[in-house]
């Protein structure tokens, strides 16, 4: 393989019959290292292309296509708003105070521990093991209370709320170690990507070259809002496996569109909207909740935070009374605050997180189907589909799934069309004359 540094001879090194410990200079080293990726590369590319068909053929066509921007993307990286930063990880902390406490007076008042440091293994095993008499979840033959143990535990409706609390905190703490990844000395985030490494339509990420940046998929909307976009340029999200919607999914959706412009109150909505607004996002931004997902105001009662149903469902969530309870709501014959907008969305923006937790947070349509069907109804059906062969692979469990099978009500069906209608409608008030509505007074 030849080399040379500048104004040398061109060296030529055997490296079949080489060692990195030839090579005492570290540059040197690198060279090599490089050379000998380039040119295995090489073989191997030459070695398999007689095999290829149109479609791989195709297939690393486009890879090979895509290398140029991938390099331009990784030399230029994200310029991160240090200010914004520092907000954000604050946000995180007082959410995690918030649960801290929260998990505390379970602890206390359900299982009469006094003493509980929820980051202490002994402490967890000593809780759910001895105390709540779980049955020992093992890993390599040891009792464990990892993620997927955790994850297990919560078909047991004595741990549930504990796990939840957990499983919250533990993932707050991984987005407070994303946000503290050192960056660059020009205040750019970098991050190396793969571009043959994955099945689902996007690149992978990791590391750079030089130890900063870090991984920038499944980068939920306050995470990215640390993130500035250069002149000339908008950040925009894309995800091709998350998007391929079905056909008839996306006529119900330009249906529910249809008719929220052809409603003769939207306007109405929309400033009632717009006065509870900045108070929603502020608690949905506090759990890193995707914003669409706040549209379920919309298509429970039109932000209407007095609004009631005959099945006893109440305030602007529309919040039944056990599930208010279960998220420290007082509702007797004295107060109900489910009527409380400010409190009754916090709650709710709890129990939208606690089933995001629960399916995962690539799941949003899913928890909203939830929310609307009751997490036990999507549970029983995800268990049914898990039964079935392969029924445990994630492209079984998505809500485009059950959707194209007809697994859901149809009520629950139609429910998510309706809230992301809302949320288009919305997001694109100039298009459809709603920018500059003032808001209600109530």
């Amino acid at each position: 393989m030849p080399y040379a540094r500048a104004g040398e001879a061109m060296r030529l090194i055997h490296t079949a019959n080489s060692t990195p410990e030839d090579f005492h200079d570290q540059e040197e080293r690198d060279w090599v290292y490089n050379g000998l990726d380039c040119c295995v590369t090489l073989e191997v590319l030459n070695a398999i292309r007689p095999q290829l068909d149109d479609t791989t053929s195709a297939t690393y066509a486009f890879s090979r296509a895509l290398q140029g921007p991938a390099l331009e993307m990784r030399l230029r990286g994200i310029l991160v708003d240090q200010r914004r930063k520092k907000e954000v990880i604050d946000q995180f902390y007082d959410h995690i105070d918030r649960l801290e406490t929260q998990l505390d007076e379970i602890v206390l008042d359900g299982v009469g521990l006094h003493t509980f440091n929820w980051r202490s293994n002994p402490d967890l095993h000593n809780l759910f093991y001895n105390h709540l008499q779980i049955p020992p979840i093992r890993r390599g033959g040891k009792a464990t209370v990892n993620r997927e143990a955790l994850e297990r535990m919560e078909a047991y409706l004595i741990a549930k709320p504990i796990v939840s609390h957990l499983i919250a905190m533990r993932d707050l703490f991984s987005k407070i170690k994303m946000l503290r990844t050192g960056i660059d000395p020009d205040g750019r985030y970098r991050t190396s990507y793969n571009i043959a490494g994955t099945s689902t339509g996007r690149f992978s990420s990791s590391f750079s070259e030089f130890g900063t940046g870090g991984n920038l998929q499944n980068v939920e909307e306050l995470l990215r809002s640390i993130f500035i976009s250069d002149p000339g340029y908008k950040f925009a999200k894309f995800d091709a496996k998350t998007y391929a919607i079905p056909p008839v999914f996306k006529e119900r959706l330009q249906f529910h569109v249809d008719e929220l412009l052809h409603a003769g109150n939207l306007k109405f909505i929309y400033r009632r909207k717009q006065k509870y607004w900045p108070m929603i996002l502020k608690e949905f931004g506090a759990l890193g909740l995707p914003e669409e997902m706040a549209f379920i105001a919309w298509a429970e009662t039109q932000f209407d935070p007095t609004a009631r149903s005959k099945a006893g469902a109440a305030g602007m969530w529309q919040l039944g009374p056990d599930t208010a309870r279960n998220y420290n709501l007082r509702v007797d014959s004295q107060l109900d605050e489910r009527l409380d907008p400010p409190k009754a969305t916090r709650a709710a923006s709890r129990y939208l997180a606690n089933l995001l937790a629960e399916f995962g947070e690539d799941s949003f349509m899913l928890a909203m189907a939830s929310y609307n069907r009751g997490e036990s109804g999507v549970r029983r059906v995800l268990h049914q589909i898990a039964s079935e062969p392969g029924g445990f692979k994630k492209e079984r469990r998505d809500f485009w799934h059950l959707y194209r099978l007809k697994k859901l009500p149809e009520e629950t069906r139609e429910y998510v069309p309706k809230v992301l209608a809302a949320a288009i409608v919305s997001m694109n008030a100039q298009k459809y004359g709603l920018a500059g509505t003032k808001e209600e007074n109530d």
